[in-house]
């Protein structure tokens, strides 16, 4: 099977994506993932029990507007507040996962307005998630089950630069001095406040360099190739970088342009990266399919 380049704006496309790649560009969604094992289950729900191993992820966009003036009254530099009742959303992923307790919500819509990502940056560093999404959590103990997460961070250096969501992917298990993972059902917790992992990433850069480009398109196809989240990160961050441990927000720069491939014609952008668009007055006519 062949795929036939059918105009030279299609080369021309695929060498201008290529060339904004090494540049900071929109990059904004970046995730947090945590794992360790259930130490309390006080609900009279057997479904999770003590020492069930769990998981979360979560990915959230940087460029969501703060929304902390609406507790507040005004805007606060120390504290700060990332819901979906804006645009862009905060929240465009979340998974958790205990034994067979799962749950996953894919699409902004269905973090509701009430979920909230909330940043303390005083004295003490803090991220609070609070996921309310009762038609997508199974119920535990008869009835509707909420997600709370926080990490916090009570002694020097701080590991935040402002309260806006962190974009420090240095961050680990071992920088925040309390954590508490927890499902709330109608009675009890079920909960760990012991971490076994935690990391933070710049979504779409699969192969940790700092950096989303074709290379990471390749480790999608080979690893992840059907998974679509992960895809869709690839495809919003593409061009951005990320210097490993950087605690600061990611430079800005103009949107890459909006035909972005899709998985299928996605291979034309790697042919590109592998010839360098050296020869981009001599594109053939003919590539090789992506079979």
């Amino acid at each position: 099977m062949t795929i036939t380049i059918r105009s030279a704006s299609a080369a021309l496309l695929l060498c201008t994506l290529l060339a904004l790649a090494p540049m900071p560009a929109r990059a904004s969604l970046f995730s947090l993932a945590a794992s360790g094992t259930i130490s309390e289950n006080s609900s009279g729900d057997p479904t999770i029990p003590i020492g069930t191993p769990w998981s979360f992820a979560l990915t959230y966009d940087t460029a969501a507007p703060d929304l902390d003036f609406q507790l507040t009254g005004m805007p606060d530099p120390t504290f700060g507040r990332f819901t979906n009742a804006a645009a862009p959303p905060a929240m465009t992923f979340f998974h958790y996962k205990a034994g067979s307790y799962e749950v996953t919500l894919n699409d902004p819509v269905d973090f509701g307005t009430s979920a909230a990502i909330d940043i303390t940056f005083t004295s003490i560093n803090g991220i609070d998630i609070n996921i309310f999404a009762p038609n997508f959590f199974p119920h535990l103990a008869g009835g509707p089950v909420s997600f709370h997460a926080d990490f916090a961070r009570f002694t020097p250096p701080p590991i935040f630069s402002s309260d806006a969501p962190p974009t420090n992917t240095a961050l680990g298990p071992g920088s925040f001095d309390d954590s508490n993972v927890t499902l709330l059902p109608p009675a009890g917790v079920v909960s760990s406040n012991r971490l076994a992992s935690l990391t933070l990433s710049l979504s779409g850069d699969f192969n940790n360099d700092g950096t989303v480009d074709a290379a990471d398109y390749v480790v999608w196809r080979k690893s992840f190739s059907g998974d679509q989240a992960k895809y869709d990160a690839w495809r919003t961050n593409f061009g951005g970088t990320h210097p490993a441990g950087s605690g600061s927000a990611l430079p800005s720069a103009a949107s890459l342009p909006t035909a972005l491939p899709e998985p299928t014609s996605a291979l034309l952008l790697l042919l590109g990266a592998a010839f360098g668009c050296r020869r981009k007055s001599r594109v053939a006519s003919r590539l090789p399919s992506s079979r």
